[in-house]
């Protein structure tokens, strides 16, 4: 992981209005990621460099769009790769309602900020791949408006719409080997997004909330009572992530599906025609058990498809891994800029290192398995060796991260469980400082 070049990849070629912008963006960007959840003043190492990233961000021309378009090419790029790629959307809420800068209103409407729909890209392959943010959409809400009717609400624009126009701003997917799935949670179930979904040879699997009027074998009805006539086809397990310092939770789940055709909606059912595809249910049988009732745009044969598309949905949770790594990881919502724009331009930057920091944690996660040596430059295991006096012939890689997440301030014992992203990324950044200390000591003679 040369974290220089990818910094280098993301904004070097970003229309910033003049190059020397994007060399400071360059400058910005590391110092950010070096301690990335620290404020501007402990991240610039002097006041000139500190004053400079204030002007950068206060630039017309620096925006979120403009920082963020470079790192979504590339996302885009890696998805067009023959396989699949799920595009998990959700959104979320920035709080400034501490900060001298008015904005919308969030929540219930007694704090202000942002609200951030988030596209992340996940590659399927025998692994989850986190390539990225594939499209991002900030905006503010506006404040109460004047009573409406029900059709003038869905004449205007409304929040609902940013699940299409994420689909629509992705693009049109050529179907080179390429599969493209949307996930979403009960927010999406929304009968344009799955519209447009389809008009751009996108796929989804969302969660059902709307019990919608289906056609099923030809009858008419509500898709709930024909889900609760289906018997189950089998029972899997599913295994989910912990929460809080619970530990992970297997999950033994019933299954069954149906393949329907869902009518319009009241509003649009003269001049638009059905959607096929299929409700799938899954359920544990017991008082107070896990049930999700899910929504393919993709037709299921048998069981092993139909648990394919839960095993997708359950990857949803990521973006929510994500969000954290923005607020947490990144201290979003402690930018402390005076102006809308600049705030915006310093999202625009956290939201793809954001990206990084929750790439790096699954990374970690998935290659458990090898050797240190066949993986890691042999410098740097040799750093970790000798730090720990270990032998690098033997160090297999989930020991190595554990070894670099101590430098971050991992403590390692039994009971620690895996480390997290944060001390992970920590303990990264030093060992690449001994790695340049030890290359000058070298030049040096």
């Amino acid at each position: 992981m040369d974290t220089q070049m990818w910094i280098e990849e993301q904004w070097g070629q970003a229309k910033l209005g003049d190059a020397r912008r994007n060399a400071r963006a360059i400058k910005i960007a590391a110092d950010l990621l070096d301690k990335p959840s620290a404020s501007f003043p402990q991240q610039c190492s002097d006041w000139a460099d500190l004053k400079a990233a204030y002007r950068f961000f206060n630039e017309d021309d620096v925006s979120f769009n403009a920082l963020q378009e470079p790192h979504r090419s590339l996302v885009l790029q890696k998805a067009k790769k023959p396989g699949i790629t799920l595009f998990v959307q959700d959104g979320s809420e920035l709080d400034y309602s501490s900060h001298d800068v008015e904005l919308g209103p969030i929540g219930n409407h007694h704090g202000h900020g942002f609200c951030l729909h988030t596209t992340l890209a996940v590659r399927v392959e025998e692994a989850c791949q986190v390539l990225g943010i594939a499209h991002q959409i900030l905006w503010e809400r506006q404040k109460n408006r004047i009573q409406e009717t029900r059709m003038q609400r869905r004449a205007r624009p409304n929040e609902a719409d940013v699940w299409a126009n994420s689909v629509k701003a992705i693009g049109k997917n050529s179907d080179d080997g390429c599969l493209w799935v949307n996930i979403g949670d009960r927010g999406s179930d929304i009968f344009e997004f799955l519209e447009t979904c389809q008009s751009r040879n996108h796929e989804a699997v969302i969660r059902v909330i709307q019990d919608r009027k289906v056609c099923f074998e030809g009858q008419m009805g509500k898709i709930f009572d024909f889900l609760n006539q289906a018997h189950s086809q089998g029972i899997f397990e599913l295994v989910r992530r912990g929460r809080e310092g619970k530990p992970a939770i297997t999950h033994q789940l019933q299954l069954s599906w149906v393949a329907v055709e869902i009518q319009a909606p009241w509003y649009r059912e003269k001049t638009c025609e059905p959607l096929q595809g299929t409700y799938i249910r899954v359920w544990e049988d017991k008082i107070d058990g896990l049930e999700w009732i899910l929504f393919s745009t993709l037709l299921v044969n048998n069981f092993e498809e139909a648990q394919e598309k839960v095993k997708w949905y359950s990857i949803r949770w990521m973006i929510e891994e994500y969000h954290k790594c923005l607020k947490t990881g990144c201290s979003v919502e402690k930018r402390n800029l005076r102006t809308t724009e600049a705030l915006q331009a310093v999202i625009g930057m956290l939201g793809v290192i954001a990206g990084k920091l929750l790439e790096l944690k699954y990374q970690v996660r998935e290659v458990e398995k090898g050797l240190a040596k066949d993986a890691i430059p042999k410098d740097i295991v040799g750093i970790i060796c000798r730090h720990y006096r270990l032998e690098s012939e033997d160090l297999t890689l989930k020991e190595f991260w554990r070894k670099v997440a101590m430098l971050g301030g991992f403590i390692g014992r039994k009971s620690d469980g895996e480390p997290g992203w944060q001390t992970l990324w920590r303990g990264w950044i030093r060992l690449l400082d001994k790695q340049q200390a030890l290359a000058d000591l070298q030049r040096c003679g």
